[in-house]
């Protein structure tokens, strides 16, 4: 499949999970176990592997990190492998049926990835190794995104890793909140520690990425938004609110001014999905402007709905 390169993460795994996830990692992205450590009153299975790909390694670890791990402060929950060949890579996981939580795009920094979520729900972004110069897009770097924003009653601004706890116990915990999202319940900090290190990566990269919506009166934490920068003139965008933020108009609030920062970035197009079945996120996109463009069959993956893919309702807006 091609040479591999890492950018450092641990993926941690419920207890009883690492033959499971080991199977997987060999079978559906070519990974061999190098280091099995066995402790039988933790997993008679294996309480902490190495695998490896070419130059890529990955860490199993039951539970959480080890404290004086040397990757502990490295990106837990999140793996992005770098891949030539990643075509053919992407054919051969569509062929074992496995469900992605992105299908294959090229990304505003031109090249072609995919994304999917190992079974105990850690993300992976696959990408190749290098785009080719004569497809990049030309022209200035787009401007960045400011890292906060103010609304009448809103404050949206950049996530820190020190919001890790505040977002699992408000939102990402709640598995009435996530039902209608793209990614699994989360299950541990761990978890959204990761998410909080995939954002940093993409601030850093493009520009732009999630921000957090805060209550400007209390400092209260909301929920969230933001803008994924797809090519230097497109991005889509979402939003998730904890539950007693719900039915106050903070998404309809917190969206309109997303919209505001791509109009500023210069982006020419923003859209966003949504469940064919989630009105409540239907009507905040219409009250935003945007418009219905269609419904896609078995388009998306909701893993907290189903494991098959879902209809969804495809919005977009023209910004200029």
């Amino acid at each position: 499949m091609g040479e591999s390169a890492f950018l450092g993460a641990i993926l941690v795994l419920p207890v009883g999970e690492m033959q499971r996830a080991r199977d997987w990692y060999a079978e559906v992205l070519g990974f061999r176990t190098v280091y099995l450590h066995h402790h039988p009153r933790e997993d008679p299975r294996g309480n902490y592997a190495v695998l490896r790909r070419d130059e890529a390694e990955v860490h199993l670890i039951l539970d959480e990190p080890p404290r004086h791990h040397p990757w502990t402060a490295v990106g837990t929950g999140y793996l992005f492998l770098t891949v030539r060949g990643v075509e053919e890579v992407y054919r051969k996981i569509q062929a074992r049926g496995v469900a992605l939580t992105r299908e294959m795009r090229r990304e505003s920094w031109g090249a072609r990835a995919f994304q999917l979520t190992d079974p105990s729900g850690n993300l992976i972004l696959v990408a190749e190794e290098a785009a080719p110069r004569e497809e990049q897009a030309a022209g200035p770097p787009p401007l960045a995104a400011p890292e906060r924003v103010e609304t009448a009653r809103l404050l949206l601004r950049r996530p820190r890793l020190e919001d890790a706890a505040e977002i699992f116990a408000r939102y990402a915990s709640d598995p009435e909140v996530t039902r209608f999202l793209a990614w699994p319940t989360h299950e541990s900090v761990a978890q959204t520690e990761a998410f909080l290190r995939a954002s940093d990566l993409e601030w850093t990269r493009e520009g732009a990425g999630p921000y957090l919506v805060v209550d400007r009166r209390d400092g209260r934490l909301l929920g969230g938004t933001g803008l994924e920068i797809e090519a230097p003139y497109r991005a889509t965008t979402g939003y998730v609110f904890a539950r007693d933020a719900w039915g106050r108009g903070y998404a309809t609030e917190a969206l309109g001014a997303v919209v505001e920062v791509a109009r500023a970035r210069g982006l020419v197009r923003l859209h966003a999905v949504c469940h064919a079945e989630h009105r409540a996120s239907r009507r905040v996109l219409e009250k935003c402007g945007f418009q219905r463009e269609g419904r896609l069959r078995n388009h998306f993956l909701f893993p907290n709905l189903s494991p098959r893919p879902c209809d969804v309702l495809a919005y977009g807006t023209v910004l200029r």
